[in-house]
């Protein structure tokens, strides 16, 4: 017999996951595992561009053109997180605030305003503010350095396949 919950999960969260039917439906259905597996990306592309008051909060570089409600378009371009550059471009003035991540060693930023060119450099884990005085293009460029973190032995079962230890490579 199906728990009314579980039901409830599957048909909500997990309609266009090909393993949702069998007696351990995939992910077993909890919020978390069934709602993120392929949702991951859409969900963070909607939450790119949005308003903290009257500041323009870019929290997330995916290809995107969000139109807020006081007409302002802001257009993202670009192959982030498949490379280092994302471009930004607002149709009039407005307060930006960027993420920096916090696994980029630090972020240079460039801002064309007004036939001005400003570089900034912005340091990790934090917003970064922007004020431009009209339309304007900023092209943010993250410095991702690789890094290596090495697996252990581990006697926990599941391990069996990194008894000898193993590396992991990370970028970005």
């Amino acid at each position: 017999m199906i728990h009314i919950s579980r039901l409830f999960h599957l048909l909500h969260h997990a309609n266009n996951q090909i393993e949702a039917g069998g007696p351990c439906y995939a992910y077993d259905l909890y919020f978390c595992c069934s709602a993120n597996v392929h949702q991951g990306w859409p969900k963070w592309l909607l939450s790119a561009v949005h308003l903290r008051g009257d500041t323009i909060v870019i929290s997330g570089y995916a290809p995107t053109s969000s139109t807020l409600p006081d007409g302002t378009v802001v257009t993202i371009d670009g192959t982030y997180p498949f490379s280092d550059t994302a471009t930004i471009r607002v149709s009039q003035s407005a307060e930006l605030q960027f993420r920096i991540p916090c696994f980029a060693e630090s972020a240079k930023i460039s801002v064309e305003s007004a036939g001005e060119s400003t570089s900034l450099v912005a340091p990790p884990c934090m917003f970064f503010n922007v004020t431009t005085t009209s339309s304007s293009t900023v092209t943010i460029h993250f410095d991702f350095k690789i890094r290596l973190r090495e697996w252990k032995k581990s006697s926990l079962d599941g391990q069996s396949l990194v008894q000898g230890g193993g590396i992991e490579v990370h970028r970005g």
